[in-house]
C-alpha cells in the first residue's frame, strides 16, 4: 500500500529552508520543509544537562515576593497557594535525583503524563495553545513530558480537536513544539493511540476515498491498523520525539473490536493474549526501526496476567524498553484518593526486574492531608521509579519548583479539561514572573506568569455560546 501525501507550503518555511524527501514507512514526503530538532541528529546521544540541584535560583527573593504578595492579600484567606508554609519531605526524596531513561539523562523522576485537553485545531493540527503549554512544561531543564493522545491516522483518528501525527502538516507542527522544547532542556515522548469505534461518522465522511471505511473487511482494518501505528512511530521519530510511547490498552480495544475469527477462542484469556501476541508483533517491527530506547509502553487497565504476558515477552530477548507505565489505584469506596491499603502495583518490580517504572495516579488528590505519604513511599522504594502527573500538571507549570520549595498547589478545574480555549490550559502563573529569572522564555516574547487566572463564572456569563 503506497500513500502519497501532496506537498504543502509551510508559513515559517524561511526558518526551514532544507528540504527534504523522505520515505517513512510507505508513506512518500516529497519536498517538504520539515526539520528534525538538532539535538536529535545522532540518535545514540545521551541528553546531558548540568543540573544546578536544586533550582538554583534565589530562593530568599522568591520567598519576599510570596511574602508581599501574602501582606496585600492578608484579609483574604483565599489568596495563600503560593505561602511558604507547608513540608512535603520532598526536597531529599529520590524525586529530584537523575536518572537514566532510555538515551535520556533526566534531571527529575516527576514526568508529565498524558492528558487528552482537545486543544488541537478541528482538522486534528497541534495549535498555538499546545504550543505554549508544554513549552511551559518545559522551564524546568530535565524533565520528560509526555505528549496527549496522538491520533495514528484520520480513519482511526477520534475526535475534532484531537492532535494527530499522519500527515506532513502534523510532522512540521509537532517538530516546532518539540525543539523549542529541546532547546529548554527536556525531552518529549509522543503517545500514539487509535480510538477505533469513537471515531466519529462525521470525520470518517470528510475522508476523500473511493471506499468506504466502515465497509472494509474487518482483516484488513487490522492490517492497516499495525500499518498506521508502525507509520506513526516513524514520523513521531522524524518530527525530533525522544520516543513513542503506545497504550496497550487502546490497541486491544482497537483490535478486539473487530471480532476478528483468527481471535476468536471460547475462553475470552485465550482470546486475549491471542490479540497481545500480534501487539508483540507490532512492537518488535517498531523498535527495529526507532530502537528500544525510544520505545515505551502503558498499560492502562489490563489485569496481571496480561502485563505479565507482554513483560516477559521483553525479559526472554533481554530487551530493556525507555519505560513502562502503570496506572495505581485511584478510587477507595466512591472516591479519589491517594491511600489505597489493599491494592497496589508493587508487583511490577518482580515482572520487570530492571527496567523504569513510571508509576501515575492520584499521588496528589488530598495532598495536605497525606502529605504525599504514597508518593515518598512509592519513590524511595525503589530507584527505578518515576512519578507521573497529569491533572495537576495542568494547574501547576511549576510543579516541581512548587513540590522542592513546599509551596502549595493550584486547583485544576474539570470543567475546563475538554474545552477550545485557553481557560484553565495556559492561565495558571508560573513562579518566575520577570526576565531575571534563569528560564525565562525571552524569545518567544512569552511570560506566562503574567496571566491572570480567569472567573469561570464571570467568563461564562459573556460567553454563553459555550457549553460545559
Amino acid at each position: 500500500m503506497n500513500i502519497k501525501l501532496s506537498s504543502q507550503i509551510f508559513s515559517n518555511e524561511k526558518n526551514f529552508s532544507n528540504k527534504i524527501s523522505t520515505l517513512v514507512g510507505d508513506i512518500q514526503l516529497s519536498n517538504n520543509t520539515i526539520k528534525q530538532s538538532n539535538t536529535t541528529e545522532n540518535n545514540s546521544h545521551i541528553y546531558k544537562y548540568k543540573y544546578n540541584c536544586k533550582y538554583n535560583y534565589n530562593h530568599t527573593d522568591t520567598e519576599k515576593k510570596i511574602a508581599s504578595k501574602d501582606k496585600n492579600n492578608k484579609n483574604n484567606k483565599n489568596n495563600d497557594n503560593n505561602k511558604v508554609s507547608l513540608n512535603y519531605g520532598l526536597a531529599d526524596s529520590n524525586l529530584f535525583n537523575p536518572i537514566q531513561v532510555g538515551n535520556m539523562l533526566l534531571q527529575t523522576r516527576l514526568v508529565i503524563c498524558p492528558l487528552s485537553r482537545c486543544r488541537a485545531t478541528v482538522d486534528n493540527l497541534p495549535s498555538n495553545l499546545m504550543y505554549h503549554h508544554y513549552i511551559q512544561r518545559s522551564l524546568t531543564p530535565g524533565t520528560l513530558i509526555i505528549s496527549e493522545a496522538t491520533s495514528i491516522s484520520l480513519n482511526i483518528g477520534g475526535t475534532d480537536h484531537n492532535p494527530g501525527i499522519y500527515n506532513e502538516r502534523q510532522i512540521y507542527l509537532w517538530s516546532k513544539i518539540i525543539s523549542k522544547i529541546h532547546k529548554n532542556n527536556c525531552f518529549f515522548f509522543i503517545q500514539l493511540q487509535g480510538h477505533g469505534k469513537i471515531q466519529p461518522l462525521n470525520k470518517l465522511n470528510d475522508l476523500n476515498s473511493n471506499t468506504d471505511w466502515s465497509n472494509l473487511p474487518n482483516d484488513l482494518k487490522f492490517q492497516l491498523y499495525n500499518r498506521y501505528y508502525f507509520i506513526a512511530a516513524q514520523n513521531a521519530i522524524l518530527a525530533g520525539a525522544d520516543g513513542i510511547e503506545i497504550s496497550v490498552y487502546h490497541y486491544l480495544l482497537l483490535v478486539n473490536s473487530l471480532n476478528l475469527p483468527c481471535f476468536q477462542n471460547d475462553k475470552s484469556l485465550n482470546n486475549n493474549l491471542k490479540v497481545i501476541q500480534s501487539f508483540l508483533k507490532l512492537c518488535d517491527q517498531i523498535i527495529g526501526k526507532v530502537s528500544i530506547e525510544k520505545f515505551a509502553l502503558r498499560f492502562g487497565f489490563l489485569n496481571r496476567i496480561q502485563i505479565s504476558f507482554i513483560l516477559n515477552h521483553f525479559n526472554k530477548k533481554n530487551l530493556k524498553l525507555a519505560y513502562i507505565s502503570i496506572i495505581e489505584p485511584r478510587i477507595k469506596n466512591i472516591h479519589s484518593s491517594s491511600e489505597n491499603s489493599t491494592q497496589s502495583n508493587d508487583w511490577i518490580y518482580s515482572y520487570y526486574k530492571n527496567g523504569i517504572v513510571l508509576r501515575s495516579s492520584s499521588y496528589f488528590d488530598n495532598y495536605q492531608e497525606t502529605n504525599f505519604k504514597t508518593l515518598k513511599a512509592h519513590i524511595n522504594s525503589n530507584n527505578r521509579t518515576l512519578i507521573g502527573c497529569g491533572r495537576y500538571s495542568t494547574s501547576n507549570p511549576d510543579l516541581n519548583l512548587r513540590l522542592f520549595n513546599n509551596l502549595k498547589l493550584n486547583p485544576y478545574n474539570r470543567m475546563t479539561f475538554y474545552t477550545n480555549t485557553s481557560l484553565g490550559y495556559n492561565d495558571f502563573s508560573h513562579l518566575f514572573e520577570n526576565e531575571n529569572s534563569p528560564f525565562y522564555d525571552n524569545e518567544t516574547n512569552q511570560n506566562f506568569s503574567s496571566l491572570e487566572p480567569i472567573d469561570l463564572g464571570d467568563y461564562l456569563s459573556k460567553h454563553p455560546e459555550l457549553e460545559f
